[in-house]
């Protein structure tokens, strides 16, 4: 008697072609595939569900910011195989920087930025050498004269933001007080 055995099923799960764990921008377009074999059926489940087909496709489109993980099951009277792909859809970064627009010499005032949605951030100008997804510089005896402060951040796919204030520093103003007395008999010596 010769007993015949299934071999157990396997499965590959890919998106856009790779393993992942996959970023890209929001809103967020790709396209799942996947292979088996020896599956009698296979069943989704996670960021997506349903019966599907043992072997195929499927494309997403305009994804809102988030992290979708993505499983398959395949399944036969053997076993099963499972495989998952992570697609993380990011929004774009934003950075807003803060310093006063005028003040007089000689200035003394912080200037400071933070970000959001942001993987990394590098200053310029005044911010010459600062990174970070938030900081600030402390500024002191500044002379009269115009400063800029700028950040400019990415994300993980390469998106950038950028912002920049201007801080003029103005000559603190002078008061020239003379006063003159007279009197019905003249001006005092």
């Amino acid at each position: 008697t010769v007993y015949r055995t299934t071999p157990a099923p396997t499965v590959d799960l890919k998106v856009n072609s790779s393993n992942g764990p996959l970023n890209v921008g929001a809103p967020g377009s790709y396209t799942l595939s996947w292979t088996s074999t020896n599956a009698a059926s296979c069943t989704a489940s996670g960021s997506w569900s349903g019966a599907q087909a043992t072997n195929s496709s499927q494309s997403y489109s305009n994804i809102a910011a988030g992290s979708y993980t993505y499983n398959i099951t395949c399944t036969n009277p053997t076993g099963s195989a499972t495989d998952s792909v992570t697609v993380n859809v990011l929004s774009a970064p934003t950075v807003l920087v803060s310093a006063p627009a005028a003040v007089t010499a000689p200035a003394r005032y912080t200037a400071t930025w933070t970000s959001s949605n942001a993987s990394s951030c590098t200053g310029s100008y005044r911010f010459n050498g600062l990174t970070g997804l938030y900081g600030s510089r402390a500024e002191t005896n500044l002379p009269v004269g115009s400063y800029d402060y700028t950040v400019t951040c990415t994300n993980a796919v390469g998106a950038r933001a950028s912002d920049t204030k201007r801080t003029v520093v103005y000559a603190a103003p002078s008061v020239d007080l003379k006063e003159v007395f007279t009197t019905s008999f003249g001006s005092p010596p």
